[in-house]
């Protein structure tokens, strides 16, 4: 499987694509243009030599969903259940169906305690702001709270100022 990184967003696409489906940004280099790379494993490469091995070190899990800060090579979160809720953990009794960013500094960044709730569909999955302080962007959208959007494998999120990628098979 080959995949193709976007010069702007840095998201995986299809290696035939010539426009991201992410951010509609050209994916063709022109003159003078730099290759862009990303990292793996510690070490950068170009996106073209990606391979097979390279995409399976994201720790996409089979059935669920893989929670990336910006910039970082390993998950802060791995799902599988069919629905969970991101924010910042107020209680000791929350259930394992929540991401805590707290540790990634989520009240620094505007987070709030309930911000938003992911759940599964049947082609997918979908995102609900749940009427967040400091709201919440999807692919640099900001989503009107209580209304589900659908979620694409590699989605940008920003909660308050955290940005996150959501990563998953389906």
């Amino acid at each position: 499987m080959s995949v193709k990184f976007c010069p702007a967003c840095k998201l995986p696409n299809k290696s035939d694509a010539t426009v991201c489906i992410h951010c509609e940004a050209p994916l063709e280099r022109g003159p003078g243009d730099t290759p862009t790379t990303v990292r793996m494993g510690g070490n950068a490469i170009q996106p073209s030599k990606m391979t097979e091995a390279d995409i399976r070190d994201l720790e996409i899990p089979k059935q669920g969903i893989a929670l990336y800060l910006e910039d970082s090579i390993r998950p802060i979160a791995t799902l599988t259940s069919r629905e969970f809720m991101i924010g910042r953990k107020k209680f000791e009794t929350v259930s394992e169906d929540f991401v805590d960013l707290i540790p990634f500094g989520g009240h620094e960044n505007g987070v709030s305690q309930r911000h938003a709730l992911v759940r599964k569909t049947d082609s997918g999955y979908e995102i609900i702001d749940l009427d967040s302080t400091n709201g919440t962007w999807l692919n640099r959208m900001r989503l009107i709270p209580n209304q589900a959007y659908t979620l694409q494998s590699g989605a940008q999120i920003c909660l308050g100022r955290l940005r996150l990628y959501l990563i998953f098979n389906f």
